[in-house]
C-alpha cells in the first residue's frame, strides 16, 4: 500500500494535477501522455523515410538501424519500441506505409 502513496504521489507531482484527483484517472492521463509521445515519434520518424536516400538525416538513420539490428540501443530502438507498444510492429518490419499521409490521419492527435 506504501507503494501505492508513493507511486501516486510521484504522478500528482510530475502531472501537476490535484492530490484528488482519483488513481484510475491518473493512470488514464499517464497512458494519454505516453501515447501523444509515441504518435509524435511515429510522425517523425515517417518523414525520415521519406526522404531520399542521400540526405544526411535518412543516412544517419541507416546507421542507426543497422546498429539497432545488431543489438546496439539508440533512436532507431526508441522508435522500434514504440511501434511495438502501441501494435504496428509490422509497420517497423516493413520500414513503413504505402501512404503516410493516410496513416498518420487515422492516429489519434
Amino acid at each position: 500500500m506504501m507503494f501505492l502513496k508513493g507511486y501516486r504521489y510521484m504522478l500528482v507531482n510530475v502531472l501537476c494535477v490535484q492530490n484528488k484527483m482519483p488513481l484510475m484517472l491518473l493512470y488514464l492521463v499517464t497512458v494519454l501522455a505516453i501515447l501523444k509521445t509515441c504518435i509524435s515519434c511515429i510522425k517523425h520518424w515517417l518523414k525520415i523515410l521519406d526522404m531520399q536516400d542521400d540526405r544526411f538525416v535518412k543516412k544517419c538513420y541507416i546507421m542507426l538501424l543497422k546498429d539497432d539490428s545488431n543489438g546496439k540501443v539508440n533512436g532507431a530502438t526508441g522508435v522500434r519500441k514504440c511501434l511495438y507498444s502501441v501494435g504496428l510492429g509490422n509497420v517497423w518490419k516493413r520500414q513503413g506505409v504505402d501512404n503516410p499521409n493516410c496513416f498518420v490521419r487515422f492516429l489519434p492527435s
